[in-house]
């Protein structure tokens, strides 16, 4: 999906996605997307961003569509006790530049 045009504080440099390294089945966890300018600090503004979860076969299980407020939002997922064996992944994506990170997450 291509970038929306928006005036901005200072230009998109960067972004990143935080979230713990394992989780138990059937648990939940809270993962934090960064929209960063150049100068390393989140972007002072409201921007649309993606956040989904995917199981170990790449299924979406939870996510959708929020607002990172001054550059960062933080989502609460809840993963399934019947998820398949593997990890988990995590895919963010700022609609503003269109830069995206990703994380996987151990299942325990």
């Amino acid at each position: 999906m291509a970038p929306s045009r928006s005036v901005l504080p200072q230009r998109i440099a960067s972004v990143e996605v935080s979230a713990p390294d394992a989780v138990e089945r059937g648990g939940e966890f809270e993962a934090t997307f960064r929209v960063l300018g150049a100068d390393g600090n989140p972007v002072g503004a409201l921007l649309p961003v993606e956040m989904r979860l995917l199981d170990a076969t790449g299924k979406e299980i939870g996510g959708g569509w929020m607002a990172a407020k001054d550059g960062v939002c933080t989502a609460r997922f809840a993963t399934n006790l019947d998820d398949p064996d593997g990890s988990y992944r995590i895919e963010c994506r700022d609609r503003a530049s269109g830069l995206a990170a990703a994380r996987a997450i151990r299942r325990r």
